[in-house]
């Protein structure tokens, strides 16, 4: 917790006594002091202060195409990247049209639920035209590696700093 601070900034517990002693200020000609906190204290900064806007059509591409880290999530995500991209072109026409038509576009739990939507959409279309069962097992094996990877996603602890 910053030692400035008088709460906490997520469960809002006061500062003890003992941390949050008043900082004698002696009156000094020169340059000022820097402020210097830690990465802890930057981290609840940011928690605390980020504003909470709306996530854009790039926010939503680069969490459903992009790889975060590692080699696992790297393969699940190159598995998963026909439904990704099919979602993406659904995604982005439906966009283009709100935009034309002049109407708000809110993709606030788009990745989540764009890709089961359009996973689906493509199924029907397999049940119209007798889609041969390759067709069907790549489609789900992509739907698949993209559910443990976004699992594996809600697992890790996410950091504000990176």
């Amino acid at each position: 917790m910053f030692h400035l601070a008088k709460t906490c900034p997520h469960c809002g517990a006061p500062q003890s006594d003992e941390i949050a002693q008043p900082v004698k200020v002696e009156e000094k000609k020169g340059p000022p002091k820097k402020l210097e906190i830690t990465a802890e204290e930057a981290r609840s900064l940011l928690a605390a202060s980020a504003p909470d806007r709306e996530p854009r059509m790039k926010d939503v591409a680069a969490e459903l195409v992009l790889a975060k880290g590692g080699s696992v999530d790297l393969v699940l995500t190159l598995i998963a990247l026909p439904v990704t991209a099919l979602t993406l072109a659904v995604l982005g026409y439906g966009v283009l049209q709100a935009m034309r038509k002049r109407l708000p576009v809110n993709l606030r739990g788009a990745k989540w639920l764009a890709v089961p939507t359009s996973t689906a959409l493509l199924a029907m279309l397999f049940v119209q035209h007798d889609a041969p069962t390759a067709a069907w097992v790549a489609v789900g094996t992509s739907f698949g590696a993209w559910i443990v990877r976004d699992l594996l996603r809600a697992r890790a602890k996410s950091d504000p700093l990176y």
